[in-house]
């Protein structure tokens, strides 16, 4: 069995790794040579921008401590931190992706994908120098679409489509008076952060559509949850009564959500002074939304679209606050920028106009006026405005175009669970080619851990070799 691996990015790195434990597979790896091994969240920055989960749940192998053990024989100074940043990260997931391509079945091409085409029951790769490659089965890892666009500014003078790197954006943004960043996920958190450190003394304008950063991961703990495992494993698939078993949940560890969650008369700065008077319960809250989470898109996948949908458009916000958070040290250093005066975050942005002098920004009844914007919105989706190209934009609208792909209702793209297997309006499942990371971000829901895309893999590589037997 031949196959080829479209992406040399965390996900990538994790597929490679379940095919090199079977020596009858030959498997090809593609992906340009300055992302190859570490994609493009983690090629290098500034120190100071750590990644949200701590280094001890990050592996790129089936042991929990890869990344720990690498920490020991070569920053052996970090491995006491409780974060790592994402510039260490990537050396780390360059030297193993470097130590697994020299697998005796594997081989590494340093070239762009930029279609994939069906042929019978076999695939074409055809890359960036128009050479085709013959595969019998496919992964497309190729990392996120680009930042979505929501004003519509691609283009504009003075407009960055996307942070980073930060480090190099530096030289552009030091000197202005302001800066208006588009968002307030873990992207926005990055800039803060980043600001901070390099004494940027112009005022920072954040918007989105809550107004607050996401929450400030508290310390881990062990609890004995009563409730949501059985539900997860047993339920049918309700969001009415998976809310419930949140709820329940809660109520059992001391805490209730709702409290969890911005009230009305606090602004960004209030809410987080808020997190770090109540630490502990915002740490029981975080860890009773993700200590399931390999189990929950089992569950997610059982839900019917009606309670998909209204799960994004009631609780995904708050979800997303609790499920993705920062660490404290962030949190600390936003709070000084706020306390300095030099930050300010708002939830009102209707429109967003360009000037001579920069950009007009309106809110209901009143206007602000900053030189440049930073998007930090997070992951577009096909058929929407992107603040830039990149390659995964390339290779997707040509699978979309060869209907290969179908999007799904809530962003990304429609693949079976738990095979990630491509659903496709003209061939139906096509067995042979698998979705992996962003691309299948609403159907592996939530998917934006390591240990989350290790489970992809070995989902998708288990089902590719059930399909050669």
């Amino acid at each position: 069995m031949r196959i080829g691996i479209i992406g040399a990015g965390m996900a990538g790195i994790r597929i490679l790794y379940e095919y090199i434990q079977h020596k009858d597979v030959d498997v090809v790896i593609f992906d340009a040579p300055h992302y190859a091994g570490r994609g493009g969240p983690f090629i290098h920055d500034h120190s100071s921008l750590l990644l949200n989960q701590p280094q001890t749940y990050m592996s790129l192998d089936d042991t929990d401590d890869g990344y720990v053990r690498w920490l020991n024989e070569n920053l052996p100074e970090q491995v006491d931190e409780r974060f790592t940043s994402r510039t260490d990260f990537g050396k780390y997931a360059v030297d193993t992706f470097h130590k697994y391509i020299e697998s005796p079945n594997a081989r590494f091409i340093p070239k762009r994908i930029q279609k994939c085409l069906k042929n019978g029951r076999r695939f074409i790769l055809v890359d960036e120098d128009g050479e085709n490659h013959h595969f019998d089965g496919v992964h497309v890892a190729c990392g996120p679409l680009p930042y979505q666009d929501p004003y519509e500014l691609k283009g504009t003078p003075g407009y960055h489509g996307k942070p980073y790197p930060l480090s190099q954006l530096w030289q552009e943004i030091q000197n202005e008076s302001s800066i208006g960043i588009i968002g307030q996920g873990l992207a926005s958190v990055d800039v803060a952060v980043f600001l901070e450190d390099m004494g940027y003394d112009g005022r920072q304008v954040y918007f989105s559509t809550t107004g607050f950063f996401p929450t400030i991961r508290g310390e881990h703990m062990e609890l004995d949850y009563k409730y949501i495992p059985k539900v997860l494993q047993e339920g049918s698939g309700s969001l009415d009564v998976l809310l419930e078993a949140v709820m329940n949940e809660g109520k059992d560890k001391g805490i209730d959500f709702k409290k969890l969650i911005p009230q009305p008369s606090m602004d960004g700065r209030a809410y987080l002074e808020y997190q770090m008077e109540n630490l502990e319960d915002f740490a029981i809250g975080q860890l009773i939304v993700t200590e399931y989470s390999q189990s929950f898109p089992s569950y997610w996948n059982r839900m019917n679209r009606k309670d998909q949908m209204e799960f994004f458009k009631k609780y995904s916000g708050y979800f997303t606050l609790l499920q993705s958070p920062m660490p404290i040290e962030s949190a600390k250093k936003i709070l000084r920028s706020y306390a300095r005066g030099k930050t300010v975050s708002y939830n009102d942005i209707k429109e967003i106009k360009a000037s001579d002098a920069g950009f007009v920004l309106q809110r209901k009844e009143s206007q602000l006026r900053v030189p440049r914007l930073m998007n930090a919105t997070g992951v577009g989706s096909l058929g929407k405005p992107m603040a830039y190209e990149n390659a995964a934009k390339t290779l997707v609208e040509s699978m979309y175009n060869e209907f290969l792909l179908e999007t799904h209702d809530g962003g990304g793209f429609m693949a079976t669970y738990p095979g990630l297997s491509a659903i496709s309006m003209r061939y139906g499942v096509i067995d042979h080619l698998k979705l992996h990371g962003s691309l299948v971000r609403n159907v592996m829901f939530p998917n934006n851990a390591i240990e989350t895309l290790a489970m992809e893999a070995n989902n998708a590589v288990e089902s590719m070799l059930l399909l050669a037997e």
